[in-house]
């Protein structure tokens, strides 16, 4: 099981709480050795590979391509962005907005038959699964939409 972002989140959080208890414990000691932000500012100009503030993260980096994205990347997205957002992964489906709430890759090495952004159950499984790029596919247990229809869903 991969990571997602909010057990990620909560460790950072555990390890935050924990360096701030060990800086207000020796806060003398930290001060007397602390840099100057003009210090830091100077010293990543001479480093080329120096770090650099992140991107800002948008709810659109979370929107999902089925045609042009593999399984592996649809199942990295929805682990990226999974309780981040009040949506994580969204995408529609004839019309419909959709919320993956829960995936998981399929371990089976099948190949889908039909076309990218295809949802069909798989009742050996009681999987839904949504064919990807290249025929890979992801197994929804999960998901929430608005004004879905059973009819939406082929049948295997």
């Amino acid at each position: 099981m991969h990571t997602t972002y909010i057990p990620f989140r909560n460790a950072i959080a555990d390890l935050g709480a924990t360096a701030l208890c060990d800086v207000v414990g020796d806060l003398r000691g930290y001060r007397s050795s602390a840099i100057s932000q003009k210090q830091i500012a100077q010293q990543e100009l001479l480093q080329p590979n120096a770090i650099r503030r992140a991107k800002k993260v948008h709810p659109k980096l979370a929107v999902l391509d089925f045609d042009n994205m593999d399984a592996m990347r649809v199942y990295g997205i929805w682990r990226a962005f999974h309780g981040y957002f009040p949506s994580p992964a969204v995408t529609s489906f004839n019309g419909t907005r959709v919320v993956l709430l829960e995936v998981q890759l399929d371990d089976t090495g099948t190949v889908s038959q039909y076309a990218p952004g295809t949802f069909h159950f798989d009742n050996a499984r009681d999987i839904i699964w949504i064919t990807c790029q290249g025929g890979s596919r992801i197994g929804k247990l999960s998901m929430l939409c608005w004004n879905c229809r059973a009819t939406a869903f082929r049948v295997d």
